[in-house]
């Protein structure tokens, strides 16, 4: 309530720090051993049945179980699995019940705090995933593809350790460094649109030169930059638009290609004014928004 409904100016002042530090050192005690620990374990839970419960368990039902060895592997995976499900199921339901309660009283308003847009992302990721998990493991067999579910999986588990950012400011050593990452992301958004827009800009010329680009006077095929991420993505315009990010922000190209084709010679100086533009203006210029707000 202080921080938001105070002037800055008044979180300075001695009397204000000693009542504030007094109160924390009530509450931080009771949060990290009753939220904070259990948090952790739920994500270590929840890293082990992704990690590698979750496919092996399943992949075991494909083997050959009347063999004494896969039937011993089936057992201590089946244990393991039933174990881990109900306490990461127990964990969810508790942290779950936090938020719906929170949701609740808060109305349309709990989703204007982007931590709590990450809870819910990971409420919902988690449950997904225990839930296709817990199907597939009662049934002992894949009614939900064993890919999905590692996918739903893999972003529980990044949307919580997301989320161990925010409980790092349980620790007055590296609050500081958690309001730096969160002031930073958000003075540099409106400058992330300008290199967006940078970015599309040439981006667009390749796509439209890159047809050009891939006949060479022999009539032979020549492997244009942009066509190196068609496999990833399979949408041509999405893959330009990646293909000149990594070229400009990641320095990630190779000059030769852009020296072959109809095009040659206009490819080539755009790659250079690309490389300028991106690599050197706009990411110093980010750079220095970063510094100004560490600053």
């Amino acid at each position: 309530m202080l921080a938001s409904d105070a002037n800055n100016a008044a979180l300075t002042k001695k009397s204000i720090r000693i009542f504030v530090e007094l109160m924390w050192g009530h509450y931080q005690s009771a949060i990290i051993k009753f939220i904070f620990v259990p948090y952790m374990a739920y994500l270590f839970v929840l890293s082990q049945l992704a990690g590698s419960v979750a496919g092996e368990f399943i992949d075991i039902l494909y083997e050959d179980l009347e063999q004494e060895e896969n039937q011993v592997i089936y057992t201590v995976l089946k244990t393991k699995c039933y174990v881990l499900i109900s306490i990461a199921t127990s964990l969810m339901i508790c942290f779950g019940s936090l938020e719906v309660k929170q949701m609740i009283a808060d109305g349309i308003d709990y989703f204007s705090d982007y931590w709590n847009c990450i809870d819910a992302m990971s409420l919902t990721m988690n449950s997904s995933f225990l839930f296709t998990l817990t199907w597939n493991c009662v049934g002992e067999f894949e009614h939900f593809n064993v890919q999905l579910i590692r996918t739903f999986g893999a972003f529980a588990c990044f949307f919580m350790w997301i989320k161990v950012f925010y409980w790092m400011r349980l620790f007055s050593a590296l609050a500081y460094y958690v309001k730096l990452i969160q002031q930073t992301i958000s003075d540099s958004m409106n400058f992330m649109l300008m290199v967006f827009l940078i970015i599309c800009s040439f981006a667009n010329f390749y796509y439209v030169v890159d047809r050009n680009m891939k006949t060479t006077g022999q009539g032979r095929y020549y492997d244009q930059y942009t066509s190196d991420a068609e496999n990833d993505i399979d949408h041509s315009i999405v893959d330009v638009i990646i293909s000149i990010y990594m070229m400009g922000a990641l320095g990630d190209f190779d000059s030769t290609i852009y020296r072959v084709g109809y095009d040659r010679y206009f490819a080539f100086f755009m790659f250079v004014l690309a490389t300028f533009i991106i690599s050197v203006v706009f990411m110093n210029m980010l750079i220095a928004i970063m510094g100004d707000t560490f600053g």
